[in-house]
């Protein structure tokens, strides 16, 4: 298990290389920082970033037909879908760690006089 420490690493890296929003992000770097969120989140409160994403109630059903049919576009689909509720999901943690990291970059670069 990661630490949130990390997540804060890679979006400091992101708002040096000047991603310092969150719709600034392509979906390959929200999908590593949710990852490292969900990392970095307790045992207790990481199964929200399956069932409670899930909004539509979507997976159910889908992980009912996959074992039925053994689909390989089917369980694809299926791990797009929770990557996709995650994301969404972790935004607003994400969008609170990125302001935190902009925060502290601009700290930094006062500081070194940059």
């Amino acid at each position: 298990m990661q630490t949130l420490k990390e997540a804060r690493k890679y979006a400091y890296d992101l708002v040096d290389q000047g991603k310092t929003q969150y719709h600034m992000l392509d979906d390959f770097e929200k999908s590593c920082l949710t990852g490292l969120i969900i990392n970095s989140t307790d045992k207790i409160h990481i199964w929200e970033y399956i069932t409670e994403a899930d909004y539509k109630n979507e997976l159910p059903v889908m992980l009912s037909e996959w074992l039925w049919v053994s689909s390989k576009d089917l369980g694809n689909h299926i791990l797009e879908t929770l990557r996709n509720n995650a994301v969404l999901y972790a935004s607003k943690e994400a969008i609170k760690i990125l302001e935190e990291q902009v925060q502290e970059w601009e700290f930094d670069k006062k500081f070194n006089n940059e």
